[in-house]
């Protein structure tokens, strides 16, 4: 049999598809595949056939959807206009260039000339009569200037302190523009550790699938006991295990829409829509908890009629979180074992 959802190859009886995952549709009454969405009774034994089973059935575009893939006529280019085109933009950034050559060597040569005339350093004057057009150019002409002036400094200090010349004033300034600098280092290392970004906490609206190894399905009474039930609020469904004996190895697996941070997660174990349903039932004893990134842990509940609530100790960030039963608490009648409701935190 093939895959209605994906092509693979797979065996006639697997509810289950063994690579992409998703759910056969099959008649609830003789277990035919049911590959049309439209059907509303089964052609083979005739029974209806549920809405939530059509709509496992792959949808198939009809004609009127398929887009029209006739490629569309480019029209012809002119190949002069386009050439006269790449001239004229070849000639703006030309002049584009030459002006901010021209401001620049403005820039660098006003305040030598000026400085030579007057005996003096520029004055911070000749920068700021720059245009608002060219700031770049003064903020890079500034630093230049600023860095020149400390390096002379430096210079300076030191000549004067190998002939022992430097006065007290002096002597103290030097300590003073270390510190300074010093203490603007670790400033700028704790505002970049600031931006780091953690996953948001996992709500239940974020489940965007649940899927598991296996369910029961009692076609006769109309019960479907799929992974679902585990995320719909009622204590009256449960997902239901149908695997061999008492459900050990059986999973169900919750997916999420993006990344998430999970703790720990509250748990319903076994079927509580009554004392007798879940003494009747098995309950899982020993849970292994999987992660997305491949770490898991295993944790042990109680055979506890009521809600119990499990926490890590850590937190974990995933796109996904697996629960698979390792040991259960046997059912005095039946051996299917049960989870009525799970949520995450």
């Amino acid at each position: 049999m093939i895959c209605i959802h994906c092509g693979e190859q797979i065996d006639d009886n697997v509810s289950f598809c063994v690579k992409c995952g998703k759910r056969i549709p099959r008649c609830p009454g003789c277990g035919m595949v049911i590959a049309d969405p439209t059907l509303r009774f089964c052609t083979n034994c005739g029974k209806p056939i549920p809405a939530d089973v059509l709509a496992l059935v792959p949808k198939v575009a009809s004609v009127e959807e398929i887009p029209d893939e006739t490629p569309l006529q480019e029209p012809p280019v002119n190949a002069d206009s386009s050439q006269e085109e790449q001239k004229k933009k070849l000639l703006i950034i030309g002049i584009a260039l030459a002006v901010v050559l021209l401001a620049l060597a403005a820039a660098l040569l006003l305040p030598k000339l000026k400085g030579g005339r007057d005996g003096k350093k520029p004055a911070q004057e000749t920068v700021t009569k720059v245009t608002e057009q060219e700031e770049t150019i003064t903020q890079t002409t500034t630093e230049i200037e600023i860095t020149t002036e400390e390096t002379t400094t430096t210079e300076t200090t030191t000549e004067e302190t190998t002939t022992a010349e430097t006065t007290t004033e002096e002597t103290t300034t030097v300590p003073e523009t270390t510190t300074e600098e010093t203490t603007t280092q670790p400033e700028t290392t704790t505002q970049e550790t600031t931006t780091q970004v953690t996953s948001a906490k996992i709500s239940m609206d974020h489940i965007a699938d649940v899927s598991c190894s296996s369910y029961l399905i009692e076609a006769n009474l109309g019960f479907y006991h799929e992974a679902k039930n585990i995320i719909d609020g009622s204590l009256d469904h449960a997902w239901v295990e149908n695997g061999a004996g008492q459900g050990e190895g059986e999973w169900v697996r919750l997916e999420f829409d993006d990344v998430y941070t999970v703790s720990g997660f509250k748990i319903y174990a076994g079927y509580q829509k009554s004392d007798k349903t879940y003494y009747n039932n098995s309950r899982p004893a020993r849970l292994r908890v999987s992660f997305s990134d491949g770490s898991s842990v295993d944790v042990t509940l109680e055979d506890y009629f009521g809600e119990q609530d499990v926490k890590f100790g850590f937190e974990v960030e995933t796109s996904s979180i697996t629960f698979k039963i390792l040991s259960v608490y046997p059912g005095e009648k039946y051996e299917d074992t049960c989870i009525s409701e799970i949520s995450l935190y």
